[in-house]
């Protein structure tokens, strides 16, 4: 992901450990690829039975759920490590997508609506493996 974002000029941001990309609920205009450290998504992050649903490697993606369907933010993401990230403007990914066929933008859509899907599943099951939903699984034939 990280080499193909390359082409494209996009803001800069750093964070430092603990330090919250976004929160749970919070309406989404960006989503993030991390360039360098590790970020942590939590379900729940403000509750005593919290639940860490992955934690992002670089070069890999987060945040780009509501970007992409423009629902609120499904989990909260905080830094673990001091983190660099490029910031992708929601309206980005969007006008990208209406350049897609409509047969390739309704599968996106479908599966963008199932990763939403499945991570509230998997904590409505009590899931506490949080590498079920790991990034590096997720996102391993991209």
């Amino acid at each position: 992901m990280a080499k193909v974002i390359k082409s494209v000029e996009c803001p800069q941001e750093t964070f430092k450990p603990g330090d919250i990309l976004f929160a749970e609920g919070s309406l989404s205009d960006c989503f993030y690829i991390v360039k360098k450290g590790k970020v942590e998504v939590y379900k729940n992050f403000n509750n005593p039975k919290k639940k860490l649903l992955a934690v992002i490697d670089e070069g890999k993606v987060l945040g780009e759920i509501s970007s992409m369907d423009g629902l609120p933010r499904s989990a909260t993401a905080v830094a673990q490590t001091a983190v660099e990230v490029t910031k992708i403007a929601s309206d980005t990914i969007k006008y990208q997508l209406k350049q897609c066929p409509g047969w390739f933008r309704a599968i996106v859509i479908d599966l963008v609506a199932r990763l939403r899907n499945t991570g509230e599943l998997l904590v409505k099951e009590g899931q506490d493996d949080a590498n079920l939903v790991s990034s590096q699984k997720a996102t391993a034939d991209s």
